[in-house]
């Protein structure tokens, strides 16, 4: 479960029993202010969980935090955590608890996140939210840690995208026409086809 609280950010429920167990608490220390710290790393999360189980990763959209757990005995631990843009941010007025929101000086990190059994695979802009429009996200495969292993800038903007067990690179996208698109990036000639 995914919670967003200092009570219960992540946990695992039993239904057999109606308890939340190895419930995981912590938040990145980003801010001086708590509900900041909460909510920058839940706007816009991708949270995902690999095939086997094993490794569950939570992507930030603002300022592109990677965090990654070892799941072992439904136990969840912090493997590692990755930090790669300047979390820059501006708050929702009115929103109680405290909310953050994209400004136009946010850098924007993960638009979409893939686990396989041995990659990480993200959509990262790396880019200012204002600058977003003459800019293309990157396609980056990081290692289990968290380490950029290959990146490939993208000719298409992707929404989301999925992993193929021969390493093809499947992502949803759209044209300069608004129109969506199925894209196709092959591992062997790192060339697209559609």
């Amino acid at each position: 479960l995914k919670g967003n609280t200092d009570k219960l950010r992540y946990a695992f429920w039993d239904p057999s029993s109606q308890t939340f167990h190895s419930v995981y608490n912590d938040y990145p220390q980003l801010s001086e202010d708590r509900e900041t710290n909460w909510s920058l790393t839940d706007y816009g999360v991708k949270v995902r969980l690999s095939p086997s189980g094993n490794t569950l990763v939570a992507a930030t959209y603002i300022g592109g935090i990677l965090e990654i757990f070892n799941i072992d005995n439904n136990c969840l631990k912090l493997k590692n955590i990755r930090y790669f843009f300047e979390p820059r941010y501006g708050y929702a007025q009115g929103a109680k608890p405290r909310w953050v929101t994209t400004s136009p000086e946010s850098i924007v990190g993960f638009e979409n996140v893939f686990l396989t059994d041995d990659a990480i695979y993200g959509l990262v802009w790396g880019v200012e939210k204002s600058k977003m429009e003459t800019c293309k996200p990157q396609l980056v495969r990081f290692d289990q840690n968290g380490n950029p292993v290959k990146s490939y800038t993208l000719d298409d903007t992707l929404e989301s995208m999925a992993v193929d067990n021969d390493g093809t690179i499947y992502g949803v996208g759209y044209d300069s026409n608004g129109r969506y698109k199925l894209c196709r990036y092959t591992p062997k000639t790192d060339k697209k086809s559609l």
